[in-house]
């Protein structure tokens, strides 16, 4: 009757081998040293992830701010060609003008030249 009381219910059947505990710290250096490798080199990976998503952020928006400007370049040029093909054959310009005509344009006083006929339409509305 040497047995333990545990010897005993495993002989009985009652009660189940006790199962070797692994020891953790043991396998926890093992594992964190796993992760250290690992850690530093998924970092530099998502760093460098990151530079390149911002690099082609960059160039997209500095690709969208090229076509914006290429737009209104265009757009202005379009209206420049349009006034021009308005005013093309409608101008009054004449050699022998000697009459100076001032006008305020802006913040500035302007001056033409015309004849005494153009400066009689101006002064009545008419031209």
């Amino acid at each position: 009757m040497s047995d333990s009381l545990r010897d005993q219910l495993l002989k009985a059947g009652f009660a189940e081998k006790p199962k070797q505990q692994s020891k953790p710290s043991a396998q926890k250096p093992s594992h964190v040293a796993n992760r250290a490798k690992t850690r530093p080199a998924a970092p530099d990976v998502d760093l460098a992830h990151a530079y390149a998503r911002r690099a082609q952020a960059e160039r997209a928006e500095s690709a969208q701010a090229q076509r914006e400007a290429e737009r209104v370049a265009r757009e202005k040029k379009e209206r420049k060609q349009k006034l021009a093909a308005l005013l093309a054959g409608k101008a009054l310009n004449d050699g022998d003008a000697d009459t100076p005509r001032h006008f305020p344009h802006g913040n500035k006083i302007r001056r033409i030249y015309c004849t005494r006929e153009q400066l009689a339409a101006i002064n009545r509305g008419e031209l």
